[in-house]
């Protein structure tokens, strides 16, 4: 099963678990392109640690040049800064 098809599988378990809480998220706005999203963006930014992985707040931001160049992108759906070195 590619991991693709494991995170739509989790995600299905998800949304059957979160449709017996009421009124907690409201209809429609948890979709599988989030899903996706919030899982990406949070795994990779796990760090490995002998009692497993672990997210260290603003670490990932060690790499970032602090004379990089902003451009802002946007479409209809979103709106995102973007640097480059």
């Amino acid at each position: 099963m590619s991991l693709r098809q494991q995170l739509a599988a989790a995600f299905q378990r998800l949304t059957t678990n979160i449709s017996k809480l009421n009124n907690v998220f409201p209809e429609g706005s948890l979709t599988l392109e989030r899903y996706l999203w919030g899982f990406l963006a949070t795994n990779s930014r796990l760090f490995g640690t002998p009692a497993g992985p672990v997210l260290v707040p603003l670490v990932d931001m060690l790499n970032h040049d602090p004379n990089a160049v902003r451009a802002n992108v946007s479409s209809a759906r979103y709106s995102r800064s973007v640097f480059a070195a």
